[in-house]
């Protein structure tokens, strides 16, 4: 299964990484994905849960900060770093939640790409133009699902800390 790392000095990735990596590493997560249908992919629910489960990579969060003040990017993956998530630090302002969410979505990506020297797609969202048919591909789908399964995990335990952070920005990164 895929393992996230990170090496520096931002808690709330660090939180939101070790948060990733329970879901990665669990059960729970690949049942709902068996469950559901996903857009832009002809694999079947059962093929991408395997596929992502199957994927056996450690892989090292950075951060780098885009030249444009005002990139939509939250984070990217490339395989000339198969290894690497490449997180927008000027995107740190964000939940803990919505981290998760995309630690997870890109994730997906790497399970994707296996080890395809190519990196073909079989199971990503299209473009980065913005359709609401991505919202049910399985990059979209699984990380929202993360996102939404910590949010129930803070609503319904005595986790109060990750709670307080995700509305009190200025405890994000104490």
């Amino acid at each position: 299964m895929i393992t996230i790392t990170y090496n520096g000095t931002y808690s709330k990735i660090t939180e939101a990484a070790d948060f990733a990596n329970q879901l990665l590493h669990s059960q729970e997560l690949y049942d709902a994905i068996k469950a559901n249908a996903f857009t832009h992919t002809a694999y079947t629910p059962h093929a991408v849960a395997a596929a992502i489960q199957n994927c056996h990579k450690t892989l090292l969060i950075r951060t780098y900060r885009p030249k444009w003040v005002f990139s939509k990017a939250n984070a990217y993956v490339t395989l000339a770093q198969p290894l690497t998530i490449f997180l927008n630090s000027r995107k740190l302002w964000r939940s803990c939640g919505s981290i998760v969410n995309t630690l997870v979505h890109e994730c997906v990506h790497i399970a994707d790409y296996g080890d395809d020297p190519h990196g073909q797609i079989n199971f990503g969202h299209g473009d980065n133009s913005y359709s609401s048919a991505k919202d049910s591909s399985a990059p979209y789908w699984i990380g929202k699902w993360a996102e939404t399964h910590l949010q129930q995990l803070v609503d319904g335990t005595e986790d109060e800390e990750i709670a307080e952070r995700d509305f009190n920005p200025e405890l994000a990164d104490k």
